[in-house]
């Protein structure tokens, strides 16, 4: 008898995930800026914290 096959499971990323992800993704790819992990405050908001070098950098990016 052959083995069961191995099963997939597919799941949705929460949406702050996902929203940190296309941060960290597009953003975060630019050597002049940083993007720290993700973090949940004690309030249940969540963090996104943006390093970037350079003024000019930081007003095209409006921060």
């Amino acid at each position: 008898m052959a083995a069961a096959p191995n099963q997939v499971r597919v799941s949705l990323s929460r949406p702050e995930v996902t929203y940190f992800n296309l941060i960290k993704f597009s953003v975060g790819d630019d050597p002049l800026v940083r993007v720290d992990p993700l973090r949940e405050l004690p309030s249940g908001a969540f963090l996104v914290a943006l390093h970037v070098k350079g003024s000019r950098k930081r007003r095209r990016l409006r921060i």
